[in-house]
């Protein structure tokens, strides 16, 4: 009895001296987990809701967390997002390791030295000790894998722009977009519905050797058809027999541009992939057609005005400002179905500037496989002193600059 007492009394003196910094630095009780995807070993990222006791709901492809000095046998539950299921599962790791209790000086006392980290049962689909001696803080000591999800595949949105001068083009370039899709269908099934994004993940159907999907978006429709192959084998023992899909070949498109992405190597990646990799990369091609009015005060500087309406034959609703609004510019479409443009603009009180710009729709293309030609040669149809057509942007860009100047009465 005395020797227990005495035993506790070390060990609660000890703990008491790694509270000091420079003594608690000497001792290693951390250990990390990295959750990584059997097959490819990449690393994943997984929707935490708990774990062990503490609330997390984050998104995290590691976590690190101390030991108990007191313990050599303990466990972790995590409850986390099952991607192939899509539901929430509480998992629990148990491990055991080695604690000694070694002198260090008169002023740190003894530190623990914890050795042998080893698993002795868990519920995940693999895990396995990468380092079996624990930290002071940091690193991977055991690697959770999951499964591969084989029916997944992703698609990137991206808008084409350059530079014109109207007679040539440069620096063409393209940046990824965040588009708001009204919906989004796979096989008839809407899988996506009032959803932005710049990447979407779209199933694949491993029942068929081709699946069709639909874009709905500000008002229009797009579609794609993909064929592959399938084949269905046991690759990883644990998961049991899968099926995989490969040889992604696009079928027909209604995109502007659909191209197939590359990996480092510059190979196509065709098949689907777990972690998610880019498939497909759609490319947007520019609007050619959007004009910019500023509203200038006296020494041309920018003036915040407030208008009632802002009008045109050639405008649609949503284009159209009908309720008061304060702006100093507004970027509207010209008609590219025309060579002039009238828009009628109502100020809070009551004015009115009522103007014509006129241009020409050359054969010119920012793009190829974009449609639409460059509108040059930006003119008013009549001479109008409150209005200034800027010489220097009379080719309408894409950003649009502004190429219309307003000095209101």
């Amino acid at each position: 009895m005395k020797k227990f007492c005495w035993l506790a009394f070390l060990l609660i003196l000890t703990a008491a001296c790694l509270d000091e910094p420079d003594c608690y630095q000497l001792n290693n009780n951390y250990i990390g987990i990295t959750f990584r995807v059997l097959g490819t070993g990449q690393g994943d990222s997984v929707l935490i809701r708990k774990f062990g006791a503490e609330v997390m709901n984050k998104k995290l492809p590691s976590l690190s967390f101390p030991l108990n000095y007191f313990n050599e046998l303990d466990e972790i539950s995590i409850d986390a997002l099952d991607q192939r299921e899509g539901v929430f599962k509480t998992r629990v790791l148990k491990y055991a390791y080695k604690v000694r209790n070694e002198f260090i000086s008169e002023e740190c006392g003894s530190s623990f030295n914890l050795s042998d980290l080893r698993i002795v049962e868990h519920d995940f689909d693999s895990a396995r000790v990468l380092n079996s001696t624990p930290s002071k803080g940091g690193g991977t000591h055991i690697e959770i894998y999951r499964c591969p999800v084989t029916d997944t595949l992703a698609i990137t949105f991206s808008e084409l722009f350059a530079t014109t001068n109207g007679a040539t083009v440069s620096n063409p370039r393209a940046r990824y977009i965040s588009k708001v899709f009204d919906s989004v269908k796979f096989q008839d099934k809407v899988i996506y519905q009032g959803h932005r994004a710049a990447t979407l993940k779209l199933p694949v159907d491993l029942t068929k050797s081709e699946t069709v999907y639909e874009f709905f978006s500000n008002g229009q429709r797009d579609t794609l058809v993909l064929s592959y192959d399938l084949k269905t084998e046991t690759r990883y023992s644990v998961c049991g027999e899968q099926t995989f899909a490969s040889n992604l070949i696009r079928k027909g498109f209604t995109f502007d541009s659909l191209v197939y992405a590359v990996n480092s190597s510059d190979e196509t990646i065709r098949n689907v992939q777990d972690p998610y990799r880019e498939n497909f990369k759609v490319y947007q091609c520019p609007p050619t057609n959007r004009m910019t009015i500023a509203f200038r005060a006296t020494g041309n500087v920018a003036r915040e005005v407030t208008i009632k309406s802002l009008t045109g034959p050639h405008l649609s609703e949503e284009e159209e400002i009908t309720e008061p609004i304060k702006l100093s510019a507004v970027v509207v479409p010209v008609d590219k179905d025309n060579t002039q443009s009238t828009f009628r603009i109502t100020y809070d009180d009551d004015t009115v500037e009522e103007f014509t710009v006129t241009y020409v729709k050359s054969t010119l293309k920012f793009f190829e496989t974009c449609s639409e030609p460059i509108i040059t040669g930006l003119t008013l149809s009549s001479n109008n002193p409150n209005i200034q057509i800027l010489t220097a942007n009379s080719v309408l860009q894409y950003p649009s600059q502004t190429n219309v100047q307003i000095f209101p009465r």
